[in-house]
């Protein structure tokens, strides 16, 4: 059924990371941490290359490094989203995820992983035999239907002290769990069908470790790895679809034949260069094999690394292996060596004789001189460094398809990625032994020599095998998908769990106009809040579209939003508003900034003594503080009653009643979110801030805006520092609050937030249109999260790669022309207005630095009718024609 290259059952035992084959060798598993490299800057790339280089030397025998695109189930993503959340408690939350999971049902989500497996060298002579006999007696006892004999305690013992030597010599393995070293074994026949196996599902099973009773080893069956129906180039499909069948069959073998992409072209051999796997669980896949037949002499480091290309370069997921052998440094010096006298003698075949014309004697082909260099540039890597080892290994690169028309596309697709320098071919009539390549415990098919390739540990690390990195967290609401390379990853924010793993919980957020800035914004805002979390913030917009969408998701209820322009709905007396000594402090600095007033001067002094006076007051306000300086003032106080006629025309102002006015209910300020409306409120120009002559005439309306969003921020940490819940402060268009720089109110309290956020589980998100908005590069350098969205203008797209702190040209030069040209590009014709739109399916696009990792993500909004119709700002086309 599997064909002679694979073993029908090929695991005998697995005992931790370790693996028992019918032919008694042993193989140990192990994970491999990768590098995030797509963005690193080229003295980084170096590191990595230095850090594989390592890794790579370490190795001995025959290492098996297996990088495979595993499936990530939707169902999967929202048991990780829900993690930590009571369901009953937060039912927007639970909506939320389950709208994620019908959304994500449909997509191929995918995630790229890497394994190293090691067949484990037998210690003495006797070791071999032993485990010689026992594959023996394996095999004997399965040809009769009985059960193979398990490992002892001691062998056991004795193989994890092998591998645990390993595990300690080589940094970045973890041990693979016995579920995982199935995984890789199920997963491989099941490769694209529905019934592919997910990686996080199997580590849940927990059913495939063996398990010790009354001393003696108790392993779980393994033959259902088995049950597999290995169909080389599809001929015995084919062959079955020829024979005579009745009306029935011959419908069903036509819709066959459709769904499989067409007939098999029988008399082509190179149209069968693909295997026909069935399962009796997940039905038939189709897979197509290439292996690297020739790789370039040399290739440029950094630049050049053609295995990391295979992540970023093909639009689908494509899993790699490399069989190969470890010589070791004194012996490849000895093979070099032999090699290099064996080419001197064929030089000499070309060099003329002492009585030969030299004109009759042919040139020195070239292999023979490329060779010749090749040899010496070798020999001098082995003789710099002692620790060098060479590869002899083979590339074996897998791809499947829906049907094998697809899985035919993808193959040739792959096969055109490739430079004339690197070659991938298709194995004709090998293709399910490079199937068997792939798998760990299987021994090395023919086509592993057929194809063998010579590297040095340095240069295997140049091409950068281990390549990736996950964008986000763990767990936390879903954000959107990864759109770096052919994979589609889901990307989770758990903002609030930022704190609790002492990290700051604050983000930045910069786009232009139009660009998704608003919609990540608030669908950012969603999740904290149905996660539990507060909101508090301030809202630009005419529509007040912040308030409109919060309760649109959470009902009006749970928002209160004040109106600092047109004040109707509640006040903002900070007497009324906060209670004990933070009233009385903001009331202070409140009037202070209003009226200009020295803290140390005789109008400050009375302010305080009068503050002091109505502290204990149950009924304290503005108006009682107000009737206070009056008081005084009938006492003989000159600046009090200065003071009260200020005060008092102040009051008299409509703008100022959503200070001023009594009747006005007090802002609630355990309302689960709160959003301050702006628009229309008047601020003083920044140019106008820096000289004191024109501070010195600004219109009224100007200095109480500014007052009053100074007392807004005070509230906002208040809330923030004062909730044992977490609270997320966010302020779009953040310039109307930072952008008066250190010492001024507004920016030092965003400073407090993101600097004590974290030890009092609170957080901000600063938006805006240019990234010099937040003041300076201090506060810029202190964000834990930057997302950057399209900006066509460069001199503004130059600020954002500096928002995400890279300085390397390469990647600055890289990041700038994404930034301009390649996010939600502006790229397709609407045809009914034939204006330019976002290119559909495009929508949304960031690239984010997250955790200090980069990468680029697109933004996804869960089918939730209510929230879809909230969450956009687009003008509606009939409502906005004039």
């Amino acid at each position: 059924m599997l064909g002679a290259a694979l073993p029908a059952e090929p695991l005998r035992a697995v005992v931790g990371n370790l693996a028992w084959t019918h032919d008694g060798s042993v193989w140990a598993l192990w994970r491999v941490d990768p590098v995030p490299y797509r963005y690193a800057t080229a003295e980084d790339k170096v590191s990595y290359g230095r850090s594989a280089a390592t890794l790579l030397r370490a190795l001995r025998g025959e290492p098996l490094l297996l990088s495979l695109c595993g499936r990530v189930g939707a169902d999967d993503t929202a048991r990780r989203t829900l993690a930590g959340i009571d369901a009953a408690r937060h039912p927007v939350y639970t909506e939320i995820s389950a709208a994620y999971r019908r959304l994500l049902s449909g997509t191929d989500l995918r995630e790229r992983s890497y394994w190293l497996a090691l067949p484990l060298p037998h210690g003495n002579t006797l070791t071999a035999a032993v485990g010689a006999l026992a594959g023996a007696g394996s095999q004997f006892a399965r040809s009769f239907g009985l059960a193979p004999s398990a490992p002892s305690l001691a062998e056991v013992r004795a193989r994890s002290a092998q591998a645990t030597k390993v595990t300690r010599a080589i940094t970045g393995l973890t041990p693979a769990t016995p579920d995982e070293v199935l995984w890789i074994h199920r997963r491989a026949p099941r490769r694209g069908t529905a019934g592919e196996p997910e990686l996080a599902a199997a580590r849940r099973q927990g059913r495939a470790e063996a398990t010790w009773r009354g001393g003696r080893l108790r392993v779980p069956s393994y033959a259902a790895l088995g049950e597999v129906h290995l169909d080389e180039g599809g001929r015995a499909a084919a062959a079955a679809g020829t024979r005579p069948a009745g009306r029935s069959s011959l419908l069903e073998s036509g819709m066959r034949w459709l769904r499989d992409g067409g007939p098999a072209t029988g008399g082509n051999p190179f149209s069968h260069r693909y295997v026909r796997i069935t399962t009796p669980d997940a039905g038939v896949s189709h897979q197509a094999f290439l292996v690297l037949s020739d790789l370039p002499t040399e290739w440029l480091f950094p630049g050049g690394e053609w295995l990391a290309g295979l992540h970023e370069d093909v639009p689908f997921p494509v899993d790699w292996a490399i069989r190969a052998t470890v010589l070791p440094g004194g012996e490849a010096k000895t093979k070099v060596g032999r090699k290099r006298r064996q080419l001197a003698d064929q030089l000499g075949e070309y060099t003329p004789g002492e009585n030969e014309d030299p004109g009759l004697t042919e040139d020195v082909p070239d292999w023979v001189l490329t060779g010749q260099q090749q040899l010496a540039d070798e020999q001098a890597s082995l003789d710099a460094n002692q620790a060098e080892v060479e590869f002899q290994m083979s590339v074996v690169l897998g791809v499947w398809g829906a049907n094998r028309t697809e899985c035919e596309e993808r193959a040739e697709a792959l096969r055109l990625t490739f430079s004339d320098d690197l070659i991938a071919v298709r194995p004709t009539g090998d293709q399910i032994a490079c199937y068997a390549a792939m798998l760990p415990g299987v021994p090395p098919p023919r086509v592993v020599d057929d194809y063998r390739q010579y590297l040095l540990a340095d240069d295997l690390a140049k091409a950068m095998p281990l390549v990736g990195g996950r964008l986000g967290d763990r767990t936390g609401q879903v954000l959107g998908l990864t759109a770096d390379g052919g994979l589609a990853e889901p990307v989770q924010l758990n903002i609030a769990g930022w704190t609790q793993r002492d990290i700051s919980a604050s983000l930045g957020l910069f786009a232009e106009l139009g660009a998704g800035k608003s919609v990540t914004l608030k669908k950012i805002l969603a999740d904290v809040g149905a996660g539990g979390g507060r909101t508090i913030g301030w809202d630009r917009t005419r529509t007040q579209e912040q308030s409109v969408f919060l309760r649109a998701v959470f009902g009006d209820h749970a928002v209160q939003v004040v109106d600092l322009a047109r004040p109707t709905a509640f006040s903002l007396d900070p007497l009324r508003v906060l209670a004990g000594l933070d009233g009385i402090t903001a009331a202070e600095t409140f009037v202070a900034q209003l009226l200009g007033v020295d803290a140390t001067s005789e109008t400050g002094t009375v302010l305080a003594e009068a503050l002091a006076s109505i502290a204990e007051d149950a009924k304290r306000s503005m108006s009682v503080l107000i009737q206070a300086l009056a008081e005084d003032a009938e006492r003989g106080s000159t600046a009090a009653g200065t003071l009260a006629r200020q005060l008092s025309a102040a009051a008299r102002r409509p703008v100022c009643a959503v200070i001023f006015d009594p009747d006005l209910p007090a802002l609630d300020l355990t309302a689960a979110h709160i959003v301050f409306a702006t628009h229309q409120m008047a601020l003083p120009k920044r140019h106008e801030l820096r000289s004191d002559l024109q501070a010195a005439k600004l219109p009224f309306a100007a200095l109480f805006g500014r007052a009053v969003l100074t007392l807004s921020a005070q509230l906002a940490k208040t809330v923030a520092f004062g909730d044992p819940r977490f609270v997320l402060v966010h302020a779009d268009e953040c310039y109307w609050l930072t952008r008066e720089g250190e010492g001024s109110p507004g920016y030092d309290t965003v400073l407090e937030l993101i600097r004590d956020g974290r030890k009092n589980h609170a957080g901000i998100l600063l938006a805006g249109h240019d990234p010099d908005d937040t003041g300076d590069d201090t506060l810029l350098g202190l964000l834990s999260a930057t997302f950057i969205g399209r900006q066509r203008n460069r001199r503004l797209a130059n600020r954002y790669v500096d928002a995400l702190g890279v300085s390397d040209p390469d990647v600055r030069a890289r990041l700038l022309r994404t930034i301009t040209d390649d996010l939600s590009p502006l790229s397709h014709i609407d045809p009914a207005s034939g204006d330019a739109v976002v290119q559909p399916g495009r929508e949304g696009e960031f690239i984010a630095k997250i955790h200090q990792r980069l990468g680029r993500l697109r933004v996804l909004i869960p089918p939730m009718p209510r929230l879809q119709a909230a969450i956009r700002t687009t003008p509606d086309t009939e409502t906005s024609r004039p």
